[in-house]
């Protein structure tokens, strides 16, 4: 069908009714001299009509990005920027989109690329993909097997073919799809059944519904209503948010972002567009394709052959010099192979947060990266099967501090995206092998469900948006409540996070996160939000410092932890919070004295600094010899710097030990960088702070003093372990500072921290606060502090501990 082109802007009309969408459906032209085309590149073309709920045709959503489908990195230029737009017709008029929407629309009009071995059997039943995927019920992977040429007239060990599978276990879909391209409902099996026979015998989900599509077959064949079917996008409606959304009208806005959940959930499937191709994807596409299918219990040999190719690709990033292409015996995939699928899964469609709902309610999903097509269950099977989730989070995670619930750090949030899956989407393919993977049973546990709207909002901290406001409003469709919460985007930035910020800080209701097995992972608690406010650049829209920018990513690991408990039990009092207002009870405990100086550099560096390791030391120096635990004050600081890692650590004489260590080491490359007056100083102070140590030093003080080497020079090694404490104690010092309190405290806390600053308990907090004194009881909010002798309710065991009401603003 030509549409007479118009070169016009497209112009939206109003939905007919609320309940309306509209699709967007291709049309295709023939090649000719004649036909319309941009710069020698014909000019995509296609129809836009609404669409009611209950005369809505076969259609697929899309989910894409709407800018980069690649990180950039800071400084370089970007080719997706949203200025630079694309043109389609519409309905006959031009309509400018993004390159990457562009980039997948030109691409679903394309053939996809052909498997080299489509019908490849797998052991034990002699299965083929596309009798796998007739027996799982996946609409989309039947499709894609059909489109690329398989062979419906396999059969397995029993003599089943697809068409069996799929009449047996009452898929009628997929009855058709497979009728339609040809598979024969007279093919019997290894009992003399054919498929009707097989769908009467078991009778499972909608079984009278396909015995009549295999009685009828030759008076069905009439009825093309599916033979659109056969391909993704090419032929079948679409529906895309930027196209079937009129972006300019705030009220359609809001009513189709409320429908979300049945557009998603009443599409075929959700096509996920990657972006184009790079140089690794096909690398990537092999290692997935080569992936047997269901891996639900590897074999032992298989899974090693995995979890080698794991570390040796650590090992390469370790700096040990390897052939990356090279993949010997016992490893299923090189260096090269892993980077190529962590290139993929580090796209940025994955950290998108709209992909969250799009992923969740989606039937199925159905991958696309240029012309190569991925399964989202292979997707599984690398990540959790023969990886294992661990391993995974290793290689994929950037080394940011994770937020809350899961073990997914920044960069991993694909991981994210399946525990939600497997949670929200019970029934889902996802789930059900989750669980006979890890449970080795189909049964789901009562507990865990659906999580609710707070929790998912922390879990999913790390996910990006473009506009900061669907860091709320692209959840709410997922959660099983949504707190009064609606997407309103007539609502400042400012508007919409500080109602979610009152309604997280109170954390009513039910929070809690469970594993499939049902141990519970952790719960949200009131005033825990606190310990989410960071002091990264303060974003424009931000007014109040109670607000937390829950657009960026956290800057430190939290202090907070459960094993806490600074306000013993003291109940949280959170009355009546005003937008940006908090009022509390506190129990003032002291004021700072003295703060680090915080150096220039971050990172690593910042602990290798000469300056660094020193200042902290003149810092304990001015602390009473005896602290308030008993214990010495080069003990009390031992503690302070390991206290993240003791929160975790099976062995806590370890985390101190990692501290003595780093500190002798840093002593000894200090004789060597500094000037003899000055390391002499530096050595009594240390000299005068280790003779009241008594833990056992791996140096004597006189070795350490007169010593070039330090630890290193005597034997002793960095192992895996403290290595992994060092960096942690990267990612807790950053944005933060040591600090001294008038009563001799030991403290760790933000660096916008000033002496004069109070340090308080908040009743019903799990650690202590710094706040900064506005006016008589108004206090401005600071950040979360460890403060050494006070984490455990120590300071309401005090004669002189009293509660007053305030307001933090």
């Amino acid at each position: 069908m030509n549409l007479p082109l118009q070169y016009k802007n497209f112009e939206y009309e109003a939905l007919p009714s609320p309940t309306s969408i509209r699709l967007l459906r291709p049309v295709h032209i023939q090649k000719t001299p004649e036909a319309a085309s941009i710069n020698g590149v014909p000019l995509l073309q296609f129809v836009l009509e609404p669409s009611e709920h209950n005369d809505r045709p076969l259609y697929d959503a899309l989910s894409y990005t709407w800018e980069n489908p690649k990180p950039v990195r800071h400084g370089l230029p970007d080719e997706y920027v949203t200025q630079h737009k694309h043109v389609i017709a519409v309905n006959g008029r031009l309509l400018y989109i993004t390159r990457n929407l562009y980039e997948a629309l030109y691409r679903l009009q394309e053939p996809c690329r052909l498997s080299e071995d489509i019908d490849k059997r797998y052991q034990p039943w002699n299965k083929t993909r596309l009798i796998q995927a007739g027996e799982e019920g996946s609409l989309t992977l039947v499709m894609r097997c059909l489109e690329q040429g398989a062979d419906h007239a396999c059969q397995d060990k029993f003599g089943e073919t697809a068409l069996h599978y799929a009449a047996e276990n009452g898929y009628p879909e997929i009855v058709k799809a497979l009728l339609f391209a040809g598979a024969q409902p007279t093919t019997l099996d290894n009992s003399n059944r054919d498929p009707l026979a097989c769908c009467i015998a078991r009778k499972r989900r909608r079984w009278d519904e396909t015995r009549e599509i295999l009685r009828n077959w030759v008076s069905q064949r009439g009825d093309n209503s599916h033979s659109e079917a056969s391909t993704h996008g090419r032929g079948v409606s679409l529906w895309i948010d930027a196209i079937c959304i009129n972006q300019d009208d705030i009220a359609e806005r809001n009513s189709q972002v409320a429908m979300m959940s049945q557009i998603y959930g009443s599409a075929r499937c959700v096509v996920a567009w990657l972006g184009e191709e790079d140089d690794t994807t096909n690398a990537a596409f092999n290692c997935l394709s080569n992936i047997p299918q269901p891996v639900l219990q590897p074999t032992k040999v298989l899974a090693r052959s995995y979890r080698n190719s794991y570390t040796r690709y650590c090992d390469h990033q370790r700096g040990k010099v390897l052939d990356i292409n090279d993949r010997p015996h016992n490893i299923a995939m090189s260096v090269a192979d892993v980077q190529s699928v962590i290139n993929l899964f580090t796209r940025t469609w994955f950290s998108r947060t709209w992909v969250i709902q799009e992923a969740t309610l989606a039937k199925d999903i159905y991958m696309i990266c240029g012309s190569f097509h991925f399964e989202w269950s292979s997707i599984f099977a690398l990540l959790f099967m023969l990886f294992g989730e661990s391993a995974s989070n290793d290689i994929l995670s950037n080394g940011g501090p994770t937020a809350k619930f899961g073990k997914a750090g920044p960069g991993a949030q694909i991981l994210t995206l399946f525990a939600i899956r497997s949670r929200n989407a019970l029934m889902s393919r996802d789930a059900t092998n989750a669980r006979k993977s890890f449970l080795e049973t189909d049964t789901v546990n009562p507990l865990c469900h659906q999580l609710s709207l707070l929790a998912l909002f922390l879990l999913t901290w790390d996910f990006a948006v473009s506009d900061p406001r669907d860091k709320v409003f692209a959840l709410l469709n997922v959660s099983g409540c949504s707190e009064g919460l609606t997407a309103d985007y007539s609502k400042s930035i400012a508007e919409v996070f500080t109602e979610m910020a009152m309604i997280l800080l109170r954390a009513e209701g039910y929070n809690k996160a469970y594993d499939l097995n049902g141990t519970m992972l952790d719960e949200l608690e009131p005033l825990e939000l606190l310990s989410f406010i960071q002091k990264p650049r303060a974003p424009r829209w931000k007014k109040s410092p109670m607000v937390p920018a829950f657009n960026v990513q956290l800057v430190s690991t939290r202090i907070y932890d459960d094993r806490y408990n600074a306000a013993g039990g003291r109940q949280a009092g959170i009355s009546n919070p005003q937008a940006g207002i908090l009022k509390v009870d506190i129990s003032i405990v002291d004021t700072i004295a003295e703060v680090e100086e915080y150096p220039p550099e971050e990172g690593y560096r910042r602990i290798k600094n000469n300056d660094t390791i020193g200042l902290w030391l003149m810092i304990v120096s001015r602390l009473s010899p005896t602290y308030h635990s008993g214990e010495s004050r080069i003990g009390a600081f031992w503690k302070t710097l390991a206290s993240e890692h003791l929160k975790k650590s099976n062995r806590p004489d370890s985390a101190e030990r990692y501290v003595q260590n780093m500190v002798l080491q840093w002593v000894a490359e200090h004789r060597r960088k500094d000037s003899i007056e000055r390391h002499t100083d530096l050595c009594k102070i240390v000299e005068e702070l280790l003779n009241a140590d008594s833990s056992d030093l791996f140096l004597s003080i006189s070795e350490l003093i007169n010593s070039n080497k330090g630890p290193m020079g005597k034997g002793w090694e960095m192992g895996t372990e403290e290595r992994l404490f060092r960096w942690g104690l990267v990612r807790y010092m950053r944005g933060r500072c040591l600090m001294r309190t008038q009563l001799g405290y030991l403290a760790i806390s933000s660096k916008d921290a000033r002496p004069k600053d109070f340090v308080v308990i908040i009743a019903g907090g799990r650690t202590p606060f710094i706040l900064r004194q506005s006016s008589n009881n108004q206090f401005t909010f600071i950040g979360e502090a460890y403060v050494h002798g006070i984490m455990y309710g120590e300071w309401l065991e005090r004669q002189d501990c009293n509660f007053q009401p305030v307001e933090i603003r």
